[in-house]
């Protein structure tokens, strides 16, 4: 065989496996599982809610000629809430200058007011109560009156008050809503076991701070299974290309999640998560109130709501919001170490900027507890006063909460349980602390 037939032979060959080639990448399809596309069908951590579940007062109180009597409650106050949000209030006026003394003026009988934990915008409370005056400019207030006294012509009055500034707005509540509410709930609640006589005592800037002067039976102890939420379902929820985050230990407990702009850490030592976003950008404080709607919007938009979560503290100068976990039944709330029983969120100008949070859920309740009683709102502040140093005015608020503990499960192996025991909590100069005196009494 000459060279050049070798070399034709050759060059067949090779056009032929040329074309075969090309046809198999035309043809080949290849056996791959699909990708889901992360920004669909991402699992949540939890729930979305409604403004009204989370923006909620965490006392109701009721003024009569010879006492005061209130309640924290969820039944109680969820009854009351769920009629008054429905109610048409128009007119809105700012009446502060009309108001002698703040606090005498609340306390005459026939009043009633909710009391919420801090400072709530106008501009939010409209997504809790939608039929109020669609022309009142935007304020805060920390505390709803209702004037059982001022009926007439199926017209009642209710009040905005902002007991820390001293403003005072007016509104008229339409129909006959005002009169169902004094039936319905003023004049029943007296008889109502599930009210206690209150305490007033003035705190900072004479705020009257109200406290059971009573022995308070409560639930000695509640024990819950821990429901851990899986660290790479949040990461899913707040990173917007989870595809593209990296995933290290840097530390034996701590799990960090990381893209060009933000960081996710899972401290499981402490159960809780920190996520922030480097490249936001913080301003100056939000104009128009609406920091509180934000940062419900950011929970939402993520399902975040693990619990019954509230509204608890707003701390403008830093743009931030905190919601802390109460308890379903009592209505009182629940701290803990390591900060597990809160959830801050910190805005940017245009995104979230930082955001903390426990990494578990209250799972099944495995125990209720005894019933006992804790030391009275009178003996507690008695004692506060005997603090080293104590200043009056720096007393901001007395309450009664449960303290979480979080602790290994001796029944099964790598889990841990949630342990709620009742206790007084004080906040003094801006700190919540724990009154730690023996504050249980022999029944």
């Amino acid at each position: 065989m000459t060279y050049e037939k070798i070399k034709n032979i050759l060059l067949i060959i090779l056009v032929g496996c040329s074309i075969l080639l090309t046809f198999n990448l035309w043809t080949y399809r290849p056996n791959l599982t699909p990708v889901e596309n992360p920004g669909q069908a991402i699992e949540p951590i939890g729930d979305d809610k409604e403004y009204s579940e989370v923006i909620r007062p965490s006392q109701l109180i009721h003024f009569y000629d010879d006492k005061k009597i209130g309640t924290t409650l969820s039944a109680e106050i969820d009854q009351i809430t769920n009629d008054m949000n429905k109610w048409e209030l128009l007119n809105l006026a700012n009446v502060s200058n009309d108001i002698g003394s703040l606090h005498e003026w609340i306390e005459e009988s026939g009043h009633s007011i909710m009391v919420y934990p801090d400072d709530v915008s106008l501009n939010a409370f409209r997504e809790v109560m939608p039929n109020i005056d669609k022309n009142a400019t935007d304020f805060s207030f920390d505390t709803m009156m209702i004037d059982t006294t001022s009926i007439e012509d199926d017209v009642g009055l209710a009040y905005f008050i902002s007991r820390d500034q001293g403003t005072v707005y007016r509104g008229e509540v339409q129909g006959p809503s005002m009169a169902d509410f004094r039936t319905k709930y003023y004049e029943t609640a007296s008889e109502d076991e599930d009210f206690y006589s209150l305490l007033g005592y003035k705190g900072q800037n004479d705020r009257v701070i109200y406290v059971p002067d009573e022995h308070i039976p409560v639930s000695t102890q509640r024990i819950y299974l821990m429901d851990k939420i899986k660290p790479r379902t949040l990461m899913e929820s707040l990173f917007s290309d989870p595809s593209v985050v990296q995933e290290s230990t840097t530390q034996p407990s701590m799990i960090e999640y990381t893209d060009s702009t933000s960081i996710m850490r899972v401290y499981e030592d402490r159960n809780m998560i920190s996520y922030k976003n480097i490249s936001s950008v913080v301003g100056d404080e939000f104009v128009g109130m609406n920091l509180l709607r934000r940062s419900i919007d950011f929970m939402n938009a993520h399902k975040g709501w693990t619990g019954n979560y509230r509204y608890f503290e707003e701390v403008p100068e830093s743009n931030k919001v905190v919601f802390r976990l109460f308890h379903n039944q009592q209505g009182i709330p629940i701290f803990s170490d390591y900060h597990r029983a809160k959830i801050e969120v910190e805005l940017g100008d245009t995104d979230i900027n930082e955001y903390t949070r426990s990494n578990f859920a209250l799972g099944t309740i495995v125990s209720g507890g005894e019933e006992s009683r804790l030391l009275s709102g009178k003996e507690v502040i008695e004692e506060i006063e005997q603090l080293p140093n104590f200043e009056r005015n720096l007393l901001q608020d007395v309450t009664v909460a449960y303290e979480m503990k979080v602790e290994k499960n001796v029944a099964t192996t790598n889990s841990e349980i949630i342990n709620l025991q009742p206790a007084w909590y004080y906040r003094y100069n801006n700190e919540w602390k724990k009154f730690t005196k023996d504050e249980f009494i022999p029944n």
